[in-house]
């Protein structure tokens, strides 16, 4: 292979390269923020959690300063 040819397929390499790397960083980045966004919509407040563990009269306490 000529140096030219080398070099010319080395560089549509590293740019393939680069933009699979950009590709994969943002996929990787929606990915947490929509982790982040799930856990923190779906998990119950600390009170409403507690209330679980202090049985049904806690739960119903929790379910109140939890729900209205």
């Amino acid at each position: 292979m000529s140096p030219t040819v080398a070099s010319a397929t080395q560089n549509f390499v590293n740019s393939v390269a680069a933009i699979f790397s950009s590709l994969v960083h943002s996929v990787l980045a929606v990915f947490q923020a929509y982790s982040r966004w799930a856990r923190r919509s779906s998990a119950p407040s600390s009170s409403c959690a507690g209330g679980c563990l202090l049985g049904d009269a806690g739960y119903r306490r929790s379910f109140a300063l939890c729900h209205g």
